[in-house]
């Protein structure tokens, strides 16, 4: 992009501060600086996905194509997102 658009990729970066991500349209915010706890938390979507610029649309399941029994308790589910 810096050979073809250099103009546009200057304003970019001018508009958008580079160290720190932009802000989640949800209306949260996300801390940025600060250091990540080392617990597994899985329901922190937010710390999880969208502080990488994943939406909250992209997360919903629009349907399951196939489901396939391993063993009673274990259902593996082949998802359309």
């Amino acid at each position: 992009m810096d050979v073809f658009q250099p103009a546009m990729l200057r304003m970019y970066v001018r508009k958008n501060d580079m160290d720190e991500p932009p802000p989640l349209e949800d209306g949260s915010s996300w801390g940025g600086k600060e250091k990540r706890k080392h617990e597994a938390d899985v329901d922190n979507l937010e710390d999880r996905f969208y502080k990488y610029g994943v939406r909250p649309e992209w997360l919903q399941i629009h349907r399951i194509i196939n489901h396939r029994y391993r063993s009673p308790l274990d259902c593996r589910n082949t998802v359309c997102w």
